[in-house]
């Protein structure tokens, strides 16, 4: 059922209502009703239980989603005062709450009510996904002391939801924090944080044994200059990171520790979007040179401060892919010394970057036959204006075997007539058995890189 653009409406249910009104509804979508105050009055929260799926958008007044009070008040004199009210949505698999400026509770009771010993335990047997998006107002699931279990629970998304400890008049509130409970969510898999919500995280206030299972964090408008360590290695098991719209400077920070010695993590995935402070991974005296030992896929798009992608001493020796798009003041993926530990890449794709010189910059430390990828099969070097070498010493082009090649055909006469690309490029012309295209960088319209919401 969708209900949407009803700018006058005030209530969707009338107080009364046939027996087996709405028990089988499942699906409920509401936008745009600017007036409407509560979703689910108390006579409507028992008779919705069999809804699989509920979104509510842009409803600017909703102060609640269900609204208890009803619920409560009769059960006060008959339920003695410790004993814990469940409220089982049983069918319930995912939910969106997105741009309720004025929503505050998803359970709404006055504070009357929600202060006394009632304590309610809500729970959500089946929901795999909950997403609450710019709901500047809200503080949690319920104003007062509760429970909540989510045990399928796997994705989670809070995006400019300011979580208030305040009330108007700036009096801190005595208030459960929205991740009270320790094992409220124990598969939880994936978290989005935005904004405000991200100092829940970093200020510790959310409990480590909440992300046992967590495999992916995405973390967006992050105000701080870097990430700090500490915070990634609380999540044992994290798998991809997406860093987007930060204002990092570098990305990973040991504080003022130039000696302590990071462990490696288990993140196989990085992506890094719209970071434009973003200088660098690491500071090159910190000893976090084996923090991405494990990183397969390295994705970077529009960080237009980065200057090089591999810290001199940094080990990538897992890295299989690596794309790099529209960062402008790239002038080469790192130094011979820190590509050398690419020895498995197979692919690498460099696009937009108007002044990188050469991919891969010489250290010294490299002989004329030394080979760099030995594994690369794919290369694609895509409007880069200012490429003049792929890496300033001779390889062996034998050695090389690449089955794809897509170059920016600018580039790639200059570098011919210039002698001066890596032979390892120029292979796939002399060798029949290997399909190769030169396209047109203005053509092309090839993109891979995640942009916007990897998670």
């Amino acid at each position: 059922m969708d209900i949407g653009r009803m700018d006058n409406l005030k209530m969707i249910w009338h107080n009364q209502l046939d027996g087996d009104s709405f028990r089988k509804l499942k699906s409920l979508q509401v936008y745009r009703c600017q007036k409407l105050l509560t979703l689910f009055p108390s006579n409507i929260c028992g008779r919705v239980l069999s809804l699989e799926s509920l979104d509510v958008n842009s409803c600017e007044s909703l102060e609640g989603i269900f609204d208890l009070q009803g619920i409560i008040s009769e059960e006060r004199n008959s339920i003695a005062a410790t004993q814990s009210r469940e409220l089982c949505f049983s069918n319930l698999q995912e939910s969106e709450v997105y741009r309720c400026q004025s929503l505050k509770y998803l359970f709404a009771a006055s504070n009357n009510v929600a202060n006394d010993d009632y304590s309610p335990k809500f729970l959500f047997p089946k929901l795999t996904s909950l997403d609450l998006h710019e709901l500047r107002e809200f503080r949690s699931f319920y104003p007062g002391r509760h429970t909540v279990e989510g045990s399928v629970l796997k994705m989670l998304k809070l995006s400019d939801c300011f979580i208030h400890d305040t009330d108007e008049e700036g009096q801190t509130q005595m208030q459960q924090p929205f991740f009270f409970v320790e094992q409220a969510f124990p598969c939880l898999e994936g978290l989005r944080l935005l904004g405000k919500n991200i100092m829940m995280m970093w200020q510790g206030q959310v409990p480590e044994s909440l992300f046992v299972k967590l495999k992916i964090l995405e973390v967006r408008d992050d105000d701080s200059t870097n990430l700090p360590l500490c915070i990634i290695q609380r999540f044992q098991n994290l798998e991809t990171l997406s860093l987007v719209f930060s204002s990092y400077k570098e990305i990973f920070s040991n504080g003022e520790d130039q000696t302590r010695v990071a462990a490696p993590t288990k993140i196989k995935t990085l992506y890094l979007s719209q970071l434009d402070d973003l200088k660098y991974m690491w500071k090159q005296n910190f000893k976090l040179d084996l923090i991405l030992q494990n990183l397969e896929a390295l994705n970077i798009w529009g960080c237009n401060s980065l200057i090089n992608v591999m810290p001199p001493s940094a080990s990538f020796q897992n890295l299989t892919v690596m794309e790099v798009e529209g960062c402008s003041s790239l002038i080469n993926i790192g130094t011979s010394s820190a590509a050398k530990s690419l020895v498995q890449l197979t692919q690498m794709r460099i696009e937009k970057c108007k002044k990188i010189t050469e991919v891969v910059g010489n250290h010294g430390d490299v002989t004329e036959d030394e080979i760099i990828f030995p594994k690369l099969k794919s290369l694609s070097l895509l409007d880069l204006p200012s490429l003049t070498s792929f890496c300033s010493w001779n390889n062996d082009s034998e050695d090389y075997d690449l089955e794809d090649r897509s170059d920016s055909s600018e580039s790639l006469e200059m570098l011919k007539e210039d002698n001066e690309l890596n032979k390892a490029t120029q292979q796939l012309d002399d060798e029949a058995n290997v399909q190769s295209s030169i396209k047109d960088c203005e053509g092309s319209s090839s993109r891979h890189l995640e942009r916007g919401d990897p998670v």
